[in-house]
């Protein structure tokens, strides 16, 4: 006896009929009626259908809505009888998928995997060293079939799902504990290697238990007329930070690395991982992004991992146990980061002032002791998504502490509210700074009596511009052209500016905050001062003089005001020299009787000094000139034998005679 199967929707198959004589096919009730069979699309129903010789019968199921599978007899007669069971699928046909997943890490591992039904009458259904790849999904297999036939289940079997639970140095083990994970997804939408991730994100868990070495988790089969089953073996060991202990039992990582995912969560702040290797020894290695940050060694017993987690997209860490020998077990506790509670005034100011303050507003920070320290980060919420803008300025912390942040969060300084032991205000002995045209330098001021802030003495102040609900336009003055400049607010949005006069609102709803003094425009072009060590920098100083008036505070008070020159001479291959270009003379004598007071020149001459027939310059603005000596006698520093050189230049700058005085 042979069987035609047919799937719920009105289908036709074809018999071939080969004879040398005449046949009849007769319709047999198997419980369903015959009348919903049709021969050469003729519903014969209890009577028959007669022919003869070779011919293609074609036989008709009717659409199925009985929400049954339906079956016929059909019996073919002529010098011989065949009997043939007619088939319906109360469904369409079903497609099962076996899905494997696996970390990239793993490539060249197998695990084995297995799936029965309570209707199966045969083994298990096997996929046996399935080799894992570097793709995420290392098997995809699909098969299709009716309910009940070959390796498809039937609507409401319970279906099992197994894993073996060992592994070794190539066998990938089984592990519920630390993230293997089975799955099961009933669907009609298509999944394949590609969307393999998307799958399992929304596939329901099935928590496995072990038995016999074999991790095995079931589930009701209510197909729904869906036409995929899904089935999905997940060895990605994907675990979240909670606390919760994680254990591998004994035996089951023997000679093999483990490698598993650990989610942190997007909390930024200072996160563990306990470990325990027992008394074999193995070896702990964390990584994130393949970078590693730490790595333990082979050790037994208990230790703790303890990182700094500074991002909030970065928050899956890959950690890898490396076993030897017989292995007896070792777990892990992954807990999610934390930051420190404590209290700051946020109104911030300048160090002389700062002490004063009052703080009262509870914010975070991810150092290690109570309160925040230099090079600590200080965020707004516990979680560290936002940082705290500190506004390079100073804060009260604490009771009694003081810091210096910036505007993300981080703590540039700080130290304790104690009694001065200053006796005086700082004095600024720097004042003049020499550079050369694109050559950055970094100068740093001195001053007396232990400055704890530098800063910059200008009307030139930061302004939060908002556009408000219905945006704005606003005047101000530019710091660096004292040309008065406008700006367009958008609706809600901020601008920020530097101006030496409060802005002006010329329409619209917007409003502007004043801030601390605006170092970018009190400053020349490309430089910037730290307010804390009083280093003043260029990246690409440009030619010419530039001022600036500075002072330095410490805990008695602020110094006076200093005018800071700094001279940037061009980068040419011209030597330095001093001489006294406001008392020219007519003769080398009145020249020698000159109280010098002397200016910075420039000559091509291959000495220390110019010589005869050098040319000399000088400064003009940002410009090297040659200078007009118009024939005059002019002093210089050069001393020989204690007495000064006297230079003769002419009008192009040639050096035409040089004495010494007498």
């Amino acid at each position: 006896m042979s069987t035609l199967t047919f799937p719920s929707t009105e289908f036709t198959n074809e018999l071939r009929v080969t004879s040398n004589s005449t046949w009849t096919i007769t319709l047999q009730d198997l419980g369903s009626g015959v009348s919903i069979v049709k021969i050469n699309d003729v519903v014969i129903g209890s009577g028959t259908y007669q022919g003869s010789g070779n011919e293609d019968v074609r036989i008709t199921f009717l659409a199925n809505s009985s929400g049954s599978d339906r079956s016929v007899q059909l019996t073919l007669t002529s010098s011989q009888t065949d009997v043939i069971t007619l088939k319906q699928s109360k469904a369409e046909s079903v497609t099962r998928v076996v899905v494997v997943l696996n970390n990239a890490v793993d490539n060249g591992h197998t695990a084995t995997q297995a799936y029965t039904y309570t209707s199966n009458s045969g083994s298990d259904i096997q996929f046996p060293n399935t080799g894992f790849t570097t793709n995420s999904a290392s098997l995809f297999n699909s098969y299709s079939n009716y309910e009940g036939m070959g390796s498809i289940p039937v609507d409401g079997d319970t279906i099992e799902l197994k894993a073996l639970e060992a592994g070794t140095a190539t066998q990938q083990p089984f592990s519920s504990s630390l993230g293997s994970r089975m799955l099961y997804h009933i669907s009609d939408d298509v999944y394949d290697l590609d969307t393999a991730d998307d799958l399992s994100k929304i596939a329901t868990n099935v928590t496995p238990t072990l038995a016999a070495g074999t991790y095995t988790s079931s589930f009701t089969y209510t197909r729904a007329n869906k036409k995929y089953l899904y089935l999905i073996f997940d060895y990605r060991n994907n675990v979240t930070a909670s606390g919760a202990t994680l254990s591998m039992a004994s035996g089951v990582t023997t000679d093999t690395t483990f490698n598993t995912k650990i989610n942190f969560d997007v909390i930024r702040g200072r996160a563990t991982i306990g470990y325990n290797a027992n008394t074999t020894a193995n070896t702990f290695i964390l990584k994130l992004n393949n970078n590693e940050i730490f790595n333990s060694g082979a050790v037994t017993g208990a230790g703790t991992i303890s990182f700094l987690k500074t991002s909030n997209t970065d928050n899956v860490y890959d950690l890898q146990v490396l076993t030897t020998g017989t292995d007896d077990g070792w777990s892990i506790t992954p807990s999610l980061p934390s930051l420190t509670s404590f209290v700051l005034d946020t109104t911030g100011t300048t160090f002389a002032l700062v002490c004063a303050n009052t703080a009262s507003t509870t914010k975070y920070h991810n150092g290690t002791a109570a309160l925040p320290a230099t090079g600590d980060i200080i965020y707004d919420n516990s979680t560290g998504t936002v940082f705290y803008d500190g506004n390079d300025q100073f804060h009260k912390v604490g009771a009694n502490n003081y810091a210096s942040i910036n505007t993300k969060g981080l703590v540039l300084n700080g130290g304790v509210c104690t009694t001065c032991t200053e006796v005086a205000v700082p004095v600024i002995n720097s004042t003049t700074i020499d550079a050369q045209t694109g050559r950055g330098f970094s100068f740093i001021i001195d001053a007396t009596n232990n400055p704890e802030e530098f800063n910059i003495v200008s009307t030139c102040l930061e302004y939060v511009l908002e556009g408000g609900s219905k945006g704005a336009l606003f005047s101000y003055t530019n710091c660096k052209s004292g040309l008065t400049e406008k700006t367009n607010v958008p609706i809600e949005n901020v601008v920020n500016i530097s101006s030496t006069t409060v802005p002006t609102l010329i329409n619209g709803t917007g409003t502007s905050t004043a801030g601390a003094i605006s170092f970018t425009g009190a400053l020349p072009e490309n430089f910037s001062l730290n307010s804390l060590t009083g280093q003043i920098s260029c990246t690409n100083p440009r030619s010419g003089t530039y001022t600036f008036t500075m002072t330095a505070t410490n805990c008695f008070g602020t110094s006076a005001s200093t005018l800071i020159t700094v001279n940037v001479a061009p980068n040419i291959n011209l030597r330095k020299y001093n001489m006294d270009i406001s008392n020219p003379q007519t003769t080398s004598t009145l020249a020698c009787a000159v109280t010098p007071s002397y200016a910075q020149m420039y000559h091509n001459g291959k000495n220390d000094y110019p010589v005869v027939n050098d040319f000399v310059y000088n400064l003009l603005g940002s410009k090297l000139v040659r200078f007009a000596g118009g024939y005059k006698y002019y002093i210089t520093d050069e001393l020989t034998g204690g007495k000064n050189n006297i230079l003769r230049i002419d009008d192009i700058g040639q050096v035409v005679e040089k004495v010494v005085c007498p």
